[in-house]
């Protein structure tokens, strides 16, 4: 029986299905394209509703391309968007647009994490500049701005993660995620507890943290209806884009450089040597 992987990409401007056989070939892919919601000049939004949505269509047709006749998906994996903020309540209700990374509404928020804890100890901690867009910031912003709603959060998730929510019902999130919230200890991949606390954050609304490579859960009956797979498939964490990225082109050395040229623009590298350029 052939076994094939489904991977599951939630991007700024559309999600994508792919899925690979054993042999690693690519056999089927399905894209679903998107815009970004600009409420206000220098806001960025996009409601996780439209991305699961999208996650839906693009697996029905990746899989209408693949001839799986005798064979299985047997395992599920994410990628996404880096640093997008999905707000869930008790019930696992959004309660409102993701604040996504390209979002610019932050700027008093970066000063507040740069009083608060300092750009030394910003850096030791998460191993990251302050930036609109980032997780942290947003999440500072919909305290101060929309406290009622802020009190109803019992769950803040990151794009992918919330995607894996919607097929597993599991919350979680994984390192590579993590780090990029600017509430991590990148260092020991944990979250920093001392410093969501002194920037008055609630550290009960953060997941349990985990890696890329582990087991999530399985597709729950209702996803497996919705997306038309089996339900019990294994779904792992998964990882966030830009890490992922790299890992594929192979940006696990020194003297590799990968640019990454999509919605927005990203430079990894661990020494300049090589360059790889995405489009």
């Amino acid at each position: 029986m052939s076994r094939y992987l489904l991977g599951i990409d939630i991007g700024t401007s559309s999600t994508k299905a792919l899925i690979v056989g054993e042999d690693g070939k690519n056999y089927g892919l399905g894209q679903v394209k998107y815009d970004i919601q600009t409420p206000k000049p220098s806001w960025s939004e996009q409601d996780p509703e439209l991305w699961w949505k999208s996650v839906v269509i693009a697996i029905k047709e990746a899989s209408l391309k693949t001839d799986l006749s005798g064979g299985i998906i047997n395992a599920i994996g994410l990628s996404g968007q880096m640093h997008g903020m999905v707000l869930l309540d008790e019930a696992g209700k959004v309660l409102r647009p993701s604040i996504i990374w390209a979002d610019q509404r932050t700027k008093e928020e970066v000063q507040d994490y740069y009083k608060i804890i300092g750009k030394e100890n910003l850096a030791k901690m998460t191993a990251n500049r302050v930036a609109v867009g980032f997780l942290g910031p947003s999440l500072l912003w919909v305290k101060k701005h929309e406290p009622e709603l802020y009190k109803q959060i019992r769950w803040v998730l990151l794009p992918k993660d919330y995607i894996r929510y919607r097929l597993t019902g599991v919350v979680a999130t994984e390192s590579t995620d993590a780090s990029g919230t600017l509430l991590f200890d990148t260092a020991n991949r944990m979250w920093s507890y001392e410093m969501i606390s002194k920037l008055g954050l609630e550290t009960d609304y953060l997941p349990p943290c985990f890696e890329p490579w582990e087991l999530a859960g399985y597709l729950t009956e209702k996803a497996a209806a919705e997306i038309g797979l089996p339900a019990l498939t294994t779904v792992a964490l998964g990882g966030a884009d830009q890490p992922m990225q790299a890992i594929g082109n192979g940006i696990v050395n020194p003297g590799v450089v990968s640019i990454t040229i999509g919605t927005g623009g990203r430079c990894l590298r661990l020494a300049v040597k090589h360059v790889m350029i995405q489009i």
